[in-house]
């Protein structure tokens, strides 16, 4: 049920008629590695599975056979002299998985290691072998399809895939939403630091890091795109004369929605669990017109660039494992001291799954929730037409939807 040639053969296929040396230790791990590739394409399939078919195929052989005729199943050889199947891709996989990874230092994720297919995939579509034969399919909307003409399309090394993936499983590890008690916990350790900070830098680096987490947390930001803040025109938004709420403006590739540089986002000034947004920002504004900003990224340092995530995060888990140390309750039980914070919190997803999980608490509808993240989805089609998941959201207009924003915002 599976394509299958043994170790020696693959080897000779792969060193151009060698016979393997086992006193050579590059012989010695490719065939460890044959072996391992072909165990993982025997198994892509599940046992009963396989049996189940290997009995049917035995019957239909006897049925064959009692009206005299040979059967009607191919014979699956000879095979071609040379790598037709993607053994060579297959093996590089499986020796990468065994290096350093994130979770672990012999241990790599399927996802990560698979990268080497879609390299090869990439690098194939722009050789003469590929782009000297066009074979494509059409659809009625004058789509097209590439057919693959590479090793790595074919069914074993689709059948390797699957077994590979079964064997090294998966490890999730997505990082821990941040509750309201534990979102207040950390402003006000924030507010300690600003306090208590002895270097103009220090205190406005602070600064800097409440605001962030602020906008992140109250409007569904991911790290990133925290740090499209926009300090251009924020003093105006975030200190309106007339207006009931404040704007967040984020920088972005903006086309047909305010006829603006950046993504206006409404939000209240303080929301019902008592987040001042309104209070953070204007210090914010404040700490860059001391700086002479009034232009670029306003979340920077104070040569006026961007800060990348990494020291934003730093001093996130910094103030986490402070409040950990004295208030432990806030933390779920899988929180056990400093280095399971560093691997639970990240302000790349802990501030969004925050605010996402305080919205379905609040009973926020996923209406409302849509239109929040509704910003990115346009940044994400870079001008064109974004990819909403109904029809009202292609024809709703962004300047009509200040209600839903602000029904989210107050909820945190």
């Amino acid at each position: 049920m599976t394509h299958f040639e043994c170790d020696t053969c693959i080897f000779r296929k792969l060193r151009e008629g060698d016979f393997p040396d086992l006193s050579r230790p590059s012989d010695k791990l490719l065939l460890a590695c044959i072996r391992r590739v072909n165990l993982d394409a025997f198994w892509s399939s599940a046992k009963n599975t396989v049996t189940s078919n290997r009995g049917v195929v035995e019957k239909g052989i006897r049925l064959s056979a009692r009206m005299g005729i040979k059967g009607p199943y191919l014979d699956p050889g000879p095979f071609p002299m040379h790598d037709h199947c993607g053994y060579e891709v297959a093996l590089q996989m499986v020796l990468d998985s065994t290096g350093e990874g994130v979770y672990s230092k012999n241990y790599k994720q399927f996802n990560t290691i698979r990268r080497l297919r879609t390299a090869l995939a990439n690098q194939a579509r722009t050789s003469v072998k590929v782009i000297g034969r066009v074979l494509a399919m059409v659809d009625v909307k004058g789509h097209f399809q590439r057919f693959a003409t590479e090793p790595i399309g074919s069914d074993w090394f689709a059948a390797f895939s699957e077994g590979c993936k079964r064997r090294m499983g998966q490890v999730w590890r997505p990082n821990q939403a941040i509750s309201i008690d534990l979102m207040h916990a950390l402003l006000t350790r924030i507010e300690e630091k600003v306090l208590g900070s002895e270097e103009p830098d220090e205190g406005a680096l602070w600064v800097t890091l409440g605001a962030y987490v602020v906008i992140c947390f109250v409007v569904s930001l991911r790290g990133p795109e925290g740090l499209l803040l926009d300090l251009e025109g924020l003093d105006e938004m975030v200190n309106p004369l007339a207006q009931t709420h404040l704007i967040i403006p984020l920088l972005g590739q903006v086309k047909g929605e305010h006829h603006a540089r950046a993504h206006l986002l409404p939000c209240v000034f303080i929301t019902s669990s008592g987040i001042q947004v309104q209070l953070w920002l204007q210090r914010l504004v404040q700490l860059r017109t001391r700086e002479g900003r009034k232009k670029g990224p306003a979340i920077c340092d104070a040569e006026g660039m961007q800060l990348p995530t990494r020291v934003l995060n730093a001093l996130f888990v910094e103030c986490l494992c402070e409040i950990f140390e004295e208030k432990p309750e806030l933390f779920l039980a899988n929180i056990k001291n400093a280095s399971d914070i560093e691997m639970w919190f990240n302000v790349f997803r802990s501030l969004r799954r925050g605010s996402n999980s305080r919205a379905l608490s609040q009973g926020i509808s996923d209406t409302c929730t849509s239109v929040i993240n509704r910003w990115h989805l346009k940044e994400k089609a870079k001008g064109r037409m974004p990819s909403f998941s109904n029809m009202p959201q292609y024809y709703a207009d962004v300047n009509m939807l200040t209600e839903n924003f602000l029904a989210y915002t107050f909820a945190m």
